[in-house]
Parts: structure tokens; sequence; C-alpha cells
């Protein structure tokens, strides 16, 4: 219903909806169809990207809205840190964790990659360099991607966050 989708146009658990599960897509997308193995913190990306996607649908169903989208900023929030983490190991700004490399010895942090005993299997290295698409990484654009969208969400937050008697 285009009246549906009109009416939710402006909210941002409509957008993060959208967001977040365009990033999944398109992470299964490089995986299964283009055979691009992802690394630890990509893996770490798409769990928090999940985490948006419940949340966001979250909203379409219960009524505390506001909050809802306030969980829905800190969730990006979090997408970001680990986007900016793994741009830094890309960078080489730091070292990545003994988990998201060939190194023997462990020499990262970021809460050891988010302790990355959760992931028992290691696909790929996080400190190899992403392929490149138009002259940017992977990596990248995943960072350019969360920073523009948790910035338009994070606004649109605000603005529901401001009007009184939002439903």
């Amino acid at each position: 219903n285009m009246n549906y989708i009109y009416n939710n146009f402006n909210k941002p658990y409509f957008w993060a909806f959208l967001i977040s599960t365009s990033a999944l897509i398109f992470a299964l997308y490089l995986e299964y169809i283009a055979s691009l193995k992802p690394c630890h913190l990509c893996i770490l990306q798409r769990y928090a990207y999940g985490i948006t996607l419940i949340l966001s649908l979250l909203a379409f169903i219960y009524k505390f809205k506001k909050i809802i989208s306030f969980l829905i900023c800190i969730s990006m929030l979090v997408t970001l840190m680990i986007a900016f983490w793994h741009l830094g190991i890309e960078f080489q700004w730091w070292l990545p964790s003994s988990s998201c490399s060939n190194w023997d010895t462990n020499i990262g942090s970021l809460t050891e990659e988010l302790n990355n005993n959760l992931l028992e299997s290691r696909s790929s290295n996080c400190d190899i360099l992403s392929p490149k698409f138009l002259g940017i990484t992977l990596v990248q654009w995943s960072f350019i991607y969360i920073i523009a969208t948790t910035f338009f969400i994070t606004i649109l937050t605000y603005k529901m966050l401001k009007k009184k008697n939002y439903g």
C-alpha cells in the first residue's frame, strides 16, 4: 500500500529497515554470488545490521517508536565503530588481533574484535586489502555507507524526539 509507505517515509525505523536490509543483502551477494569470503569484522558488522533490522521491525509492531528509534541509533553507532575499526586496520592505523590476521601474537583490541571467539571458523583476513570498486575498497565503501546512513537516521530520530505526540 503506497499510503502506508508514504506515512512511514519520514520515520527513522522505516529507513533503518531499508538500510540494514540492503546492507545484509549486499553482503550475502558478495559472499555467495561474487564468492568473496567475509573477514571477522565483516561478519560482526552483519550482526550489528541484523540487530538494527530487528529493532526496525519492532518499531513497526510496538508503540514505543521513540525508544526503539533511539536504540536503532545506538545499534548503528556500534556498526559505525566496527566499520571504523576495520577501516583503521585496512589503512594500517592500528594492528588487528590474531583472529583477524595471519599474525601469531595477539596485538589488537576493540575488545578483541568484540570477543572474536564468538566465531570459531576464520574466513578472510581483516588486514588484507579488500577488493576495489571505483577505486575505493569495499571496507571503505562500507564505512562511507554506515557513516552517511547513521547521520541520516540520527537526524530523523532527533526530529522525531523533538515532536510532541509522535505515534
